[in-house]
Protein backbone atom coordinates (compact mmCIF):
# COMPACT_ATOMS: atom_id res chain seq x y z
CA UNK A 1 0.00 0.00 0.00
CA UNK A 2 1.44 3.39 -0.99
CA UNK A 3 2.02 6.15 1.54
CA UNK A 4 -0.48 8.28 -0.38
CA UNK A 5 -3.19 5.64 0.02
CA UNK A 6 -2.26 5.25 3.71
CA UNK A 7 -2.83 8.96 4.27
CA UNK A 8 -6.12 8.83 2.39
CA UNK A 9 -7.33 5.88 4.45
CA UNK A 10 -6.41 7.70 7.65
CA UNK A 11 -8.59 10.57 6.45
CA UNK A 12 -11.50 8.18 5.86
CA UNK A 13 -11.04 6.57 9.28
CA UNK A 14 -11.11 10.00 10.91
CA UNK A 15 -14.40 10.76 9.13
CA UNK A 16 -15.82 7.44 10.32
CA UNK A 17 -14.91 8.20 13.92
CA UNK A 18 -16.57 11.61 13.75
CA UNK A 19 -19.75 10.28 12.15
CA UNK A 20 -19.98 7.50 14.70
CA UNK A 21 -20.25 10.18 17.37
CA UNK A 22 -22.76 12.32 15.45
CA UNK A 23 -25.18 9.61 14.37
CA UNK A 24 -26.17 6.52 16.40
CA UNK A 25 -26.04 2.97 15.11
CA UNK A 26 -25.55 3.29 11.35
CA UNK A 27 -25.14 -0.36 10.43
CA UNK A 28 -27.90 -2.63 9.17
CA UNK A 29 -29.88 -4.17 11.99
CA UNK A 30 -29.35 -7.84 12.79
CA UNK A 31 -29.28 -9.50 9.35
CA UNK A 32 -32.21 -11.89 9.00
CA UNK A 33 -30.43 -15.10 8.15
CA UNK A 34 -33.53 -17.14 7.32
CA UNK A 35 -35.73 -14.62 5.56
CA UNK A 36 -33.92 -12.48 3.04
CA UNK A 37 -36.14 -10.47 0.76
CA UNK A 38 -35.18 -8.47 -2.26
CA UNK A 39 -36.92 -7.28 -5.39
CA UNK A 40 -36.89 -10.32 -7.68
CA UNK A 41 -38.33 -8.87 -10.87
CA UNK A 42 -37.95 -12.04 -12.92
CA UNK A 43 -41.50 -13.40 -12.59
CA UNK A 44 -43.21 -10.04 -12.97
CA UNK A 45 -41.17 -9.00 -16.00
CA UNK A 46 -40.84 -12.34 -17.82
CA UNK A 47 -42.99 -11.23 -20.75
CA UNK A 48 -40.65 -8.27 -21.37
CA UNK A 49 -37.15 -9.39 -20.38
CA UNK A 50 -35.17 -12.41 -19.20
CA UNK A 51 -32.78 -11.24 -16.49
CA UNK A 52 -30.80 -14.51 -16.61
CA UNK A 53 -30.62 -14.40 -12.82
CA UNK A 54 -27.95 -16.46 -11.10
CA UNK A 55 -26.50 -16.84 -7.64
CA UNK A 56 -22.93 -16.81 -6.41
CA UNK A 57 -22.81 -19.84 -4.05
CA UNK A 58 -20.87 -19.18 -0.91
CA UNK A 59 -20.52 -15.51 -1.80
CA UNK A 60 -23.93 -13.90 -1.39
CA UNK A 61 -27.56 -14.74 -0.65
CA UNK A 62 -28.76 -12.47 -3.46
CA UNK A 63 -29.43 -13.39 -7.07
CA UNK A 64 -27.92 -11.12 -9.69
CA UNK A 65 -28.65 -10.21 -13.28
CA UNK A 66 -26.78 -12.15 -15.94
CA UNK A 67 -25.12 -13.02 -18.09
CA UNK A 68 -22.80 -14.40 -15.45
CA UNK A 69 -19.18 -13.43 -16.16
CA UNK A 70 -16.18 -15.71 -15.77
CA UNK A 71 -14.51 -14.73 -12.51
CA UNK A 72 -11.42 -16.94 -12.37
CA UNK A 73 -9.01 -14.77 -14.37
CA UNK A 74 -10.10 -11.41 -12.94
CA UNK A 75 -11.07 -10.09 -16.37
CA UNK A 76 -14.24 -8.41 -15.19
CA UNK A 77 -15.43 -5.23 -13.55
CA UNK A 78 -18.17 -4.79 -10.96
CA UNK A 79 -21.12 -2.43 -10.76
CA UNK A 80 -23.14 -1.93 -7.59
CA UNK A 81 -26.32 0.06 -7.25
CA UNK A 82 -30.09 -0.17 -7.18
CA UNK A 83 -32.75 -0.90 -9.83
CA UNK A 84 -31.10 1.60 -12.18
CA UNK A 85 -27.88 -0.44 -12.30
CA UNK A 86 -29.75 -3.74 -12.47
CA UNK A 87 -31.59 -2.39 -15.52
CA UNK A 88 -35.23 -3.15 -14.77
CA UNK A 89 -37.38 -3.81 -17.85
CA UNK A 90 -34.65 -3.11 -20.40
CA UNK A 91 -32.50 -5.45 -22.48
CA UNK A 92 -29.04 -4.02 -21.91
CA UNK A 93 -28.16 -2.05 -18.76
CA UNK A 94 -25.04 0.07 -18.80
CA UNK A 95 -22.76 -2.68 -17.32
CA UNK A 96 -23.65 -4.96 -20.24
CA UNK A 97 -23.06 -2.18 -22.77
CA UNK A 98 -19.69 -1.36 -21.20
CA UNK A 99 -18.67 -5.02 -21.25
CA UNK A 100 -19.27 -5.15 -24.99
CA UNK A 101 -17.07 -2.10 -25.53
CA UNK A 102 -14.26 -3.18 -23.20
CA UNK A 103 -14.14 -6.92 -23.93
CA UNK A 104 -14.45 -7.56 -20.20
CA UNK A 105 -16.96 -9.46 -18.12
CA UNK A 106 -19.58 -7.36 -16.31
CA UNK A 107 -20.48 -8.37 -12.76
CA UNK A 108 -23.78 -6.55 -12.36
CA UNK A 109 -24.47 -6.50 -8.62
CA UNK A 110 -27.41 -4.12 -8.87
CA UNK A 111 -30.32 -4.87 -6.52
CA UNK A 112 -33.72 -3.19 -6.42
CA UNK A 113 -34.12 -1.22 -3.21
CA UNK A 114 -30.41 -1.31 -2.39
CA UNK A 115 -28.59 1.36 -0.43
CA UNK A 116 -24.90 1.69 0.50
CA UNK A 117 -25.33 -0.28 3.73
CA UNK A 118 -26.40 -3.39 1.77
CA UNK A 119 -22.92 -3.58 0.27
CA UNK A 120 -20.76 -2.05 3.00
CA UNK A 121 -21.69 -4.93 5.32
CA UNK A 122 -21.25 -7.78 2.81
CA UNK A 123 -17.65 -8.94 3.07
CA UNK A 124 -18.16 -11.73 0.55
CA UNK A 125 -19.11 -9.27 -2.16
CA UNK A 126 -16.26 -6.94 -1.22
CA UNK A 127 -13.81 -9.75 -1.86
CA UNK A 128 -15.14 -10.55 -5.30
CA UNK A 129 -15.24 -6.85 -6.24
CA UNK A 130 -11.59 -6.54 -5.23
CA UNK A 131 -10.64 -9.42 -7.53
CA UNK A 132 -11.91 -7.50 -10.57
CA UNK A 133 -10.49 -4.57 -12.53
CA UNK A 134 -12.53 -1.65 -11.16
CA UNK A 135 -15.85 -0.77 -9.52
CA UNK A 136 -18.66 1.49 -10.71
CA UNK A 137 -20.52 2.71 -7.61
CA UNK A 138 -23.96 4.15 -8.35
CA UNK A 139 -25.14 6.95 -6.08
CA UNK A 140 -28.04 5.28 -4.24
CA UNK A 141 -30.76 6.72 -2.03
CA UNK A 142 -30.17 7.91 1.51
CA UNK A 143 -33.81 7.70 2.63
CA UNK A 144 -33.52 4.04 3.71
CA UNK A 145 -30.39 4.53 5.80
CA UNK A 146 -30.45 4.36 9.60
CA UNK A 147 -31.76 7.03 11.93
CA UNK A 148 -33.16 7.10 15.47
CA UNK A 149 -36.57 5.89 14.28
CA UNK A 150 -35.69 3.00 11.95
CA UNK A 151 -32.81 0.98 10.60
CA UNK A 152 -32.36 -0.90 7.30
CA UNK A 153 -32.49 -4.67 7.16
CA UNK A 154 -31.19 -7.35 4.83
CA UNK A 155 -34.71 -7.49 3.46
CA UNK A 156 -34.08 -4.78 0.90
CA UNK A 157 -36.78 -2.12 0.82
CA UNK A 158 -37.96 -2.97 4.35
CA UNK A 159 -36.87 -1.09 7.46
CA UNK A 160 -37.14 -2.05 11.14
CA UNK A 161 -38.89 0.23 13.59
CA UNK A 162 -36.44 0.72 16.46
CA UNK A 163 -39.23 1.16 18.99
CA UNK A 164 -41.38 -1.84 18.12
CA UNK A 165 -39.11 -4.14 16.11
CA UNK A 166 -41.73 -4.27 13.35
CA UNK A 167 -40.76 -4.39 9.69
CA UNK A 168 -42.43 -2.11 7.17
CA UNK A 169 -41.93 -0.39 3.86
CA UNK A 170 -39.75 2.68 3.63
CA UNK A 171 -42.53 4.95 2.36
CA UNK A 172 -44.83 3.98 5.22
CA UNK A 173 -42.03 4.46 7.75
CA UNK A 174 -41.53 8.06 6.66
CA UNK A 175 -45.29 8.64 6.46
CA UNK A 176 -45.55 7.46 10.07
CA UNK A 177 -42.80 9.85 11.13
CA UNK A 178 -44.55 12.77 9.43
CA UNK A 179 -47.83 11.82 11.07
CA UNK A 180 -46.52 11.22 14.59
CA UNK A 181 -43.51 13.52 15.02
CA UNK A 182 -43.10 15.92 12.09
CA UNK A 183 -41.03 18.29 14.21
CA UNK A 184 -38.32 15.60 14.43
CA UNK A 185 -38.28 14.83 10.71
CA UNK A 186 -35.43 17.25 9.83
CA UNK A 187 -33.18 15.65 12.45
CA UNK A 188 -34.07 12.13 11.25
CA UNK A 189 -33.31 13.10 7.65
CA UNK A 190 -29.93 14.47 8.71
CA UNK A 191 -29.20 11.22 10.56
CA UNK A 192 -30.07 9.14 7.47
CA UNK A 193 -27.83 11.36 5.38
CA UNK A 194 -24.99 10.92 7.88
CA UNK A 195 -25.53 7.16 7.77
CA UNK A 196 -25.40 7.31 3.97
CA UNK A 197 -22.07 9.12 4.08
CA UNK A 198 -20.63 6.78 6.70
CA UNK A 199 -21.61 3.67 4.76
CA UNK A 200 -19.91 5.05 1.67
CA UNK A 201 -16.78 5.69 3.71
CA UNK A 202 -16.96 2.17 5.15
CA UNK A 203 -17.35 0.72 1.67
CA UNK A 204 -14.64 2.80 0.01
CA UNK A 205 -12.18 1.94 2.77
CA UNK A 206 -12.60 -1.75 1.91
CA UNK A 207 -12.36 -1.44 -1.88
CA UNK A 208 -8.85 -1.99 -3.28
CA UNK A 209 -9.62 -1.47 -6.99
CA UNK A 210 -10.28 1.92 -8.68
CA UNK A 211 -13.77 3.27 -7.98
CA UNK A 212 -15.92 5.39 -10.30
CA UNK A 213 -18.66 7.16 -8.35
CA UNK A 214 -21.65 7.37 -10.69
CA UNK A 215 -24.58 9.79 -10.46
CA UNK A 216 -27.29 8.23 -12.67
CA UNK A 217 -30.45 10.28 -12.33
CA UNK A 218 -32.32 12.83 -14.47
CA UNK A 219 -32.74 15.13 -11.49
CA UNK A 220 -31.53 18.53 -12.64
CA UNK A 221 -28.99 20.58 -10.71
CA UNK A 222 -30.97 23.78 -11.16
CA UNK A 223 -34.22 22.31 -9.78
CA UNK A 224 -34.74 23.38 -6.14
CA UNK A 225 -34.27 20.49 -3.72
CA UNK A 226 -36.43 19.83 -0.67
CA UNK A 227 -35.35 21.86 2.34
CA UNK A 228 -35.00 19.14 4.95
CA UNK A 229 -34.35 21.73 7.66
CA UNK A 230 -38.00 22.75 7.72
CA UNK A 231 -40.98 20.68 8.81
CA UNK A 232 -42.38 18.92 5.76
CA UNK A 233 -45.78 17.27 5.94
CA UNK A 234 -46.09 15.02 2.89
CA UNK A 235 -43.97 11.94 2.08
CA UNK A 236 -43.74 13.14 -1.53
CA UNK A 237 -41.81 16.17 -0.27
CA UNK A 238 -39.24 13.84 1.25
CA UNK A 239 -39.08 11.31 -1.56
CA UNK A 240 -37.70 13.60 -4.23
CA UNK A 241 -36.62 12.08 -7.52
CA UNK A 242 -34.10 9.28 -7.10
CA UNK A 243 -31.77 9.14 -5.25
CA UNK A 244 -34.07 10.37 -2.50
CA UNK A 245 -32.61 12.49 0.31
CA UNK A 246 -29.28 12.83 -1.49
CA UNK A 247 -29.06 16.57 -1.96
CA UNK A 248 -25.97 18.12 -3.50
CA UNK A 249 -24.46 18.96 -0.10
CA UNK A 250 -24.72 15.32 1.00
CA UNK A 251 -23.38 14.07 -2.32
CA UNK A 252 -20.41 16.42 -2.10
CA UNK A 253 -19.33 14.84 1.19
CA UNK A 254 -18.66 11.62 -0.72
CA UNK A 255 -17.81 13.05 -4.12
CA UNK A 256 -14.87 15.01 -2.74
CA UNK A 257 -13.22 11.68 -1.89
CA UNK A 258 -12.58 11.38 -5.63
CA UNK A 259 -10.02 14.15 -5.13
CA UNK A 260 -8.07 11.96 -2.70
CA UNK A 261 -5.54 9.54 -4.24
CA UNK A 262 -6.37 5.89 -3.69
CA UNK A 263 -9.94 6.37 -2.43
CA UNK A 264 -12.16 7.23 -5.39
CA UNK A 265 -10.69 7.47 -8.88
CA UNK A 266 -13.40 9.43 -10.73
CA UNK A 267 -16.85 10.95 -10.55
CA UNK A 268 -19.28 10.68 -13.49
CA UNK A 269 -22.67 12.35 -13.88
CA UNK A 270 -25.39 11.23 -16.30
CA UNK A 271 -28.64 13.19 -16.05
CA UNK A 272 -30.33 11.88 -19.19
CA UNK A 273 -34.10 11.49 -19.30
CA UNK A 274 -34.28 10.38 -22.92
CA UNK A 275 -36.97 7.79 -23.54
CA UNK A 276 -38.59 8.04 -20.09
CA UNK A 277 -42.14 6.71 -19.61
CA UNK A 278 -41.48 3.94 -22.12
CA UNK A 279 -44.00 1.26 -23.02
CA UNK A 280 -43.50 -2.39 -22.12
CA UNK A 281 -43.02 -4.48 -25.25
CA UNK A 282 -43.53 -8.25 -25.19
CA UNK A 283 -40.43 -10.07 -26.34
CA UNK A 284 -42.69 -12.80 -27.70
CA UNK A 285 -45.23 -10.79 -29.71
CA UNK A 286 -43.55 -7.42 -30.21
CA UNK A 287 -46.73 -5.73 -28.97
CA UNK A 288 -47.35 -3.45 -25.98
CA UNK A 289 -48.08 -5.53 -22.91
CA UNK A 290 -48.98 -5.11 -19.24
CA UNK A 291 -46.96 -6.24 -16.28
CA UNK A 292 -48.57 -7.21 -13.01
CA UNK A 293 -47.11 -5.33 -10.05
CA UNK A 294 -48.89 -7.63 -7.60
CA UNK A 295 -46.13 -10.15 -8.33
CA UNK A 296 -43.60 -7.88 -6.66
CA UNK A 297 -43.33 -7.14 -2.96
CA UNK A 298 -44.35 -8.58 0.39
CA UNK A 299 -46.50 -7.33 3.24
CA UNK A 300 -47.31 -3.63 3.05
CA UNK A 301 -44.93 -3.37 0.09
CA UNK A 302 -47.37 -5.28 -2.09
CA UNK A 303 -48.03 -3.38 -5.29
CA UNK A 304 -51.56 -3.42 -6.63
CA UNK A 305 -51.49 -2.07 -10.17
CA UNK A 306 -51.09 -3.42 -13.65
CA UNK A 307 -49.24 -1.11 -15.99
CA UNK A 308 -48.07 -0.97 -19.58
CA UNK A 309 -45.80 2.08 -19.21
CA UNK A 310 -42.77 2.68 -17.01
CA UNK A 311 -43.02 5.64 -14.65
CA UNK A 312 -40.09 5.05 -12.31
CA UNK A 313 -37.54 2.96 -14.22
CA UNK A 314 -34.71 4.24 -16.41
CA UNK A 315 -35.12 3.64 -20.13
CA UNK A 316 -32.77 1.85 -22.52
CA UNK A 317 -31.91 5.25 -24.02
CA UNK A 318 -30.83 6.55 -20.62
CA UNK A 319 -28.51 3.56 -20.24
CA UNK A 320 -27.19 4.14 -23.76
CA UNK A 321 -26.40 7.73 -22.80
CA UNK A 322 -24.39 6.54 -19.80
CA UNK A 323 -21.88 4.58 -21.85
CA UNK A 324 -19.73 7.34 -23.38
CA UNK A 325 -18.97 9.28 -20.16
CA UNK A 326 -18.29 6.06 -18.25
CA UNK A 327 -15.99 4.81 -21.02
CA UNK A 328 -14.04 8.05 -20.88
CA UNK A 329 -13.55 7.66 -17.13
CA UNK A 330 -12.52 4.01 -17.52
CA UNK A 331 -9.99 4.83 -20.22
CA UNK A 332 -8.57 7.56 -18.01
CA UNK A 333 -8.16 4.93 -15.29
CA UNK A 334 -6.13 2.79 -17.66
CA UNK A 335 -4.03 5.79 -18.72
CA UNK A 336 -3.30 6.71 -15.11
CA UNK A 337 -2.36 3.13 -14.25
CA UNK A 338 0.00 2.91 -17.24
CA UNK A 339 1.58 6.25 -16.32
CA UNK A 340 2.38 4.96 -12.83
CA UNK A 341 4.09 1.81 -14.14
Amino acid sequence: MTCVRCRSLLFVKAWLALLAVLTPCFNAANPLEEDFFYYDYSERDWEVVDYQNYSLPGISVWKFRGPRPALKDGRYFSSIGAAQTLGVLIDKPYPTLLAEELDLGALNLGLGGASPSAYANDESLIEIINNGKFLILQVMRASSEANDRFTPTRQLGLVENRRTGELGSLSKAWAKILREEPENAPLLVAQSQNSWVKNHLDLLAKIKVPVILFWFSPRKIDVPEPDYNVVLTRPSEFMSEYPSMVDMATLERVRKLCDLPGICAAYVEVRSERGRDFEFISRFTGEVTEIDYTKLGVGDMQFKKKRNTATSYWSQEMHDDAVAPLLEAIRNLKHDQQAKQ
